[in-house]
């Protein structure tokens, strides 16, 4: 309209700026709102204190991303208006210096929440509700240190993410009248939960070959075997080889060890393809129909290769207790 009417005042640059404002807010909200929900995909199941404190630091990081959105695109709506308008006093400067001002100290406040939340997420990730999970901390886009809340072993994450989308094919074969979702869901949760038993043995197996390095067994060994050979006296000698014998026993315990984590990598591995595979195939079925492509009969066939190695993943961590 305003190139129609012959290119005058830029009177279109006001609802222009207006739309604009709305527009940024909106934009703004659609990102935290996606954002939360990939932050909540990636966890595992929270107490209820886990769950408020964790909603907090989404509701205070959302709000100061919101008025930080708001307050520049007003500011810049108003210095567009000054321009524009030819004025001679730069008066946009002084709503935006108090828009900022409110900002700064919603900045403030935000920041000393923030703090307190954060410290009260490691009190939570060290109490006994947290058992073995642990605090990881990631940097926003905003600029503010978020604690995401619980992060665990990555193939558990990958478990909870399967499941959800498993769960949500189910919800919608459902609707369409399969009745395949009371016979998977309790099986679910239990292979899910024992994918979570295999990562934890994992990690504590991880956790004892950390602790001795080969190298400085070598080394001790060495030293031992040295001064074995240069000592005269026979009760030396014998502590001595008694010390070297304690070496390489520690040596064949910790290869054995070693050997016990590959097995669990590969099962823990294997479970989750298991499920990845059944993910894949429950999305088949609601995409084409029954005579084209996986029936229900062809389904269950494949919980039932699920059954059989859930078998397979309770004797191989009962046999590591």
């Amino acid at each position: 309209l305003w190139a129609m009417t012959g290119f005058g005042h830029p009177w279109f640059l006001s609802p222009l700026g207006a739309w604009g404002i709305g527009l940024m807010c909106h934009l703004t909200a659609a990102r935290e709102s996606l954002r939360r929900r990939r932050e909540i995909e990636g966890l595992p199941d929270l107490t209820e204190r886990e769950t408020k404190s964790l909603k907090s630091m989404q509701r205070t990081r959302t709000g100061f991303s919101e008025h930080f959105t708001a307050v520049a695109s007003l500011s810049g709506f108003l210095v567009m208006i000054d321009v524009i308008t030819g004025g001679m006093f730069p008066w946009s400067l002084i709503p935006a210096a108090a828009l900022g001002t409110g900002l700064f100290i919603h900045w403030s406040a935000q920041a000393h929440r923030m703090r307190r939340l954060r410290r009260e997420v490691k009190e939570l990730s060290r109490g006994p509700a947290a058992g073995r999970r642990r605090s990881a901390v990631t940097e926003g886009a905003d600029g503010v240190t978020v604690e995401e809340v619980i992060r665990e072993h990555e193939a558990v994450r990958e478990t909870v993410r399967l499941r959800q989308l498993i769960v949500r094919q189910l919800d919608r074969l459902e609707a369409e009248g399969s009745g395949l979702g009371d016979e998977i869901r309790p099986l679910l949760d239990t292979y899910s939960g024992q994918i979570r038993e295999l990562c934890r043995k994992e990690s504590e197996v991880a956790e004892v070959v950390g602790l001795v390095k080969t190298e400085e067994l070598d080394r001790e060994r060495d030293d031992l075997q040295s001064k074995l050979d240069a000592e005269g006296a026979e009760a030396m000698k014998r502590e001595y080889r008694r010390a070297i014998g304690e070496i390489d026993r520690q040596k064949g315990s910790l290869s054995k060890l070693e050997q016990q984590r590959e097995i669990l990598s590969l099962r823990i591995r294997s479970a989750v393809n298991s499920l990845r595979q059944l993910q894949i195939d429950l999305a088949r079925m609601g995409s084409v129909s029954a005579s084209d492509g996986m029936s229900d009969a062809a389904l269950r066939d494949k919980f039932d290769e699920l059954s059989a190695y859930l078998d397979d993943l309770n004797e191989s961590y009962s046999e590591l207790d």
